[in-house]
């Protein structure tokens, strides 16, 4: 199943699967702090329409850091930051995961350089679109939240993968688990 690069320069699947549980990963860098209007760069994010989307995404932070957030809209009920994870550091290389199981959301991480995962959850209720699918965009193509960076090794599951799975995944160059999606993109 392929993934196709569009203009400005993301990767898009549309009619991605929709469930209770699903895990998307990726490895990605970014090369500079998010700037333009909404001051990030988007790595994952799905839509089902504009009341009914996930980003994970990295934020300018105070200063001249950035940080790891999830932010969603879900089905009417508002537009707000979900998950805040950690601050990152520019021109390195993260793994990060969300892992939906029901209505509870994990965030998962790691640098490049750490041989463990870390986490922060959340829970709300919210469905999985099955409109699209990007890595390196957001979910409305703004042109301002374009990754300025890179990705590598993405992946969708249509199941909630445990914490020693993620991990797995994080080791590998292909998926471990049995995988929807599995693009190199490296």
């Amino acid at each position: 199943m392929a993934v196709a690069l569009t203009v400005p320069a993301h990767y898009q699947r549309d009619t991605p699967p929709s469930g209770t549980n699903q895990t998307w990963c990726c490895w990605f860098k970014i090369n500079n702090q998010p700037g333009g209007d909404l001051a990030f760069n988007a790595i994952i994010a799905q839509d089902a329409n504009a009341n009914s989307w996930i980003n994970v995404e990295v934020d300018a932070d105070a200063g001249s850091t950035s940080r790891i957030t999830v932010w969603a809209n879900p089905t009417a009920g508002g537009d707000a930051p979900r998950i805040t994870g950690p601050l990152v550091d520019y021109d390195e290389w993260y793994f990060v995961a969300l892992v939906k199981a029901g209505n509870n959301y994990t965030l998962y991480w790691r640098h490049n350089d750490d041989d463990t995962l870390s986490s922060t959850s959340a829970t709300w209720t919210s469905t999985i679109g099955t409109t699209k699918i990007r890595f390196g965009a957001e979910h409305q193509i703004d042109v301002d939240t374009a990754l300025d960076g890179a990705l590598a090794h993405c992946r969708i599951f249509t199941s909630a993968l445990s914490a020693s799975d993620v991990l797995a995944e994080s080791n590998s160059p292909t998926a471990v688990a049995a995988a929807w999606a599995d693009w190199p993109i490296a």
